[in-house]
């Protein structure tokens, strides 16, 4: 799972059973790697899941990597605690018990291959998380690219940076004319990170600075860092302030290997993590050493299963009315990617297959080169109907009614003749008419962009804007955020905050009498905290 939910922050032995939310139900019906992930994660905090399955079997039963008894470890990966129910859509009655089903769950996970171009948009008039707060202490990628989706769904998001460590996403080149001109205010993954956020600039190694910040965490439903394990309560915010401040938020750690590991007081970035969740190892080529995706996939995915696991907590502070403390360790949220070769090494003591751009299970499945430098396009067949279009477009109809390569196994014996022949029939073409052009007889294809592409609004690709004018600074724009602001949904409120931007708004309006309280409640817990560590030193003393 992604991490360890526990009970009240301060009290690591109050744990909430794994059934937190046993009192929600899950129907999953098709068959996606999404949705049985998805599916997978609501099992994994107690929801009862029922997964809908035909007589034939799931598809992703014979998914590769498999066991030696032929057992897929992807599809007993994916379907932990779950129940599965089995439909045959032929017999009597079979949809009236599935609506059934359906309309006795609280949610529908759907993998099924449908349009949905005629389902009614539900706007319940405001955003999901409006008049939520996150009180976001994160900086880099994994923690903003984690409160920004609270962000997007309406959250007052108050981001803090310390006067003495800004954001290293804003950058840490220090030379002079850096700062004078503020070019940290532009960085583009910063801006993107943290957009619709507030910010603000205090000292937290000053009483008022944090006596400042514990106001804010008062009425915070969701707290959030994702620094090593130690580093935020040596500055003041510890789980037992937060606790007695307010005892129904959520507490979020996002520490690289989690607050129980002997790594706990490791330093990673996301491809650091990369490396140490064992991904490297069956990516690549088989003759090649461990690869790098060099795209720091830790941060990304650590920050949606971040974002997943504060949520449930929410949802279990208002139906059981406590907080949570959530020690999520990153790198166990990239173990999943890699979880089914575990299980097969810890059958086989074979090192895994590496298949490069190949797939364990599709023939082909390749990135094939196109005309000009460096163009490149992925190209698949899932099934044999696919297959069968695909030879036929690149002028081997030979290939398409030879029965004998009608399963992707038979293939896989002449893969490298076909995947020269693909080539043979992209490299002197341009790559987005051949994508074009195969997706028109329904074969699975797709250009290996570059990002300055995306900004050249070729056909059929989301429209994005370089950089759209916002006060104080520049900011880069994604595709989602241009369809957001075409469709209208949920559009963006404001621009990444510049650094301490909402002081005055936020902080200022408080009394000085709080703050006194405040810091007078600080300097109890200083004063206990000193009178234990002198107990437990006289204590050894004397032992």
């Amino acid at each position: 799972m992604v991490g360890d939910i526990r009970g009240h922050c301060i009290d690591r032995k109050e744990k909430q059973s794994p059934g937190g939310l046993s009192h929600l139900s899950v129907i999953d019906i098709g068959s996606s790697d999404a949705s049985s992930y998805c599916a997978r994660l609501f099992g994994g905090f107690g929801v009862d899941v029922q997964k809908i399955e035909p007589r034939l079997g799931d598809r992703m039963r014979p998914t590769a990597p498999v066991t030696l008894k032929d057992q897929s470890a992807w599809f007993v990966f994916r379907k932990f605690n779950r129940s599965i129910t089995i439909l045959d859509p032929a017999e009597a009655g079979a949809i009236t018990r599935l609506t059934a089903l359906i309309e006795d769950c609280d949610f529908l996970i759907d993998g099924r291959d449908v349009d949905f171009a005629n389902c009614p948009f539900i706007d319940a008039g405001r955003p999901p998380l409006d008049g939520g707060r996150v009180v976001d202490f994160s900086m880099g990628w994994a923690g903003p690219s984690c409160t920004r989706i609270p962000a997007d769904l309406g959250a007052d998001v108050i981001k803090i940076e310390a006067i003495q460590n800004p954001d290293l996403g804003r950058g840490v080149d220090r030379r002079p004319a850096v700062i004078e001109d503020k070019m940290y205010e532009g960085a583009p993954c910063f801006c993107n990170m943290n957009l619709d956020k507030s910010g603000i600039r205090p000292d937290l190694t000053r009483p008022r600075g944090l006596a400042l910040v514990e106001r804010l965490l008062a009425k915070a439903d969701i707290v959030v860092d994702d620094y090593p394990v130690d580093f935020l309560p040596k500055l003041g915010p510890r789980c037992d302030v937060l606790r007695a401040l307010n005892p129904r938020s959520a507490k979020l750690s996002m520490s690289a290997f989690g607050a129980d590991s002997i790594y706990r007081d490791c330093r990673t970035y996301g491809s650091t993590l990369e490396r140490s969740s064992g991904l490297s190892g069956v990516v690549g080529k088989s003759d090649m050493s461990p690869v790098m995706s060099h795209v720091a996939f830790g941060d990304a995915i650590g920050s949606l299963n971040g974002c997943a696991a504060v949520l449930i907590a929410l949802v279990c502070a208002r139906y059981a009315g406590q907080g949570q403390l959530i020690d999520l360790a990153q790198i166990e949220c990239m173990r999943p990617i890699a979880a089914p070769w575990f299980t097969i090494h810890s059958i086989d003591p074979m090192s895994p297959k590496r298949y490069g751009n190949r797939n364990p299970q599709l023939v082909p499945h390749g990135c094939f080169r196109c005309a000009g430098e460096d163009n490149w396009l992925i190209v698949a067949a899932t099934d044999n109907e696919m297959w069968q279009r695909l030879a036929i477009f690149i002028g081997r109809r030979d290939w398409a009614v030879d029965a004998s390569l009608n399963a992707g196994e038979a293939r896989r014996c002449v893969e490298d003749n076909i995947e020269n022949a693909i080539e043979a029939s992209t490299r002197t073409r341009n790559a987005d008419q051949v994508m074009f052009e195969l997706q028109s007889v329904s074969v699975a294809s797709g250009v290996a962009r570059h990002p300055i592409d995306l900004l050249q609004e070729p056909p059929k690709v989301a429209r994005i804007s370089a950089a759209s004018r916002a006060p104080c600074h520049r900011r880069a724009s994604t595709a989602i955020d241009a369809e957001r602001r075409r469709v209208g949904l949920y559009t963006i409120r404001a621009a990444a905050p510049t650094l301490g931007q909402h002081n005055s708004e936020i902080l200022m309006g408080f009394s000085s009498s709080l703050i006194a309280m405040l810091q007078s409640r600080r300097e109890r817990h200083r004063r206990n905290d000193n009178a234990l560590r002198e107990k437990l030193r006289k204590s050894v003393s004397s032992g």
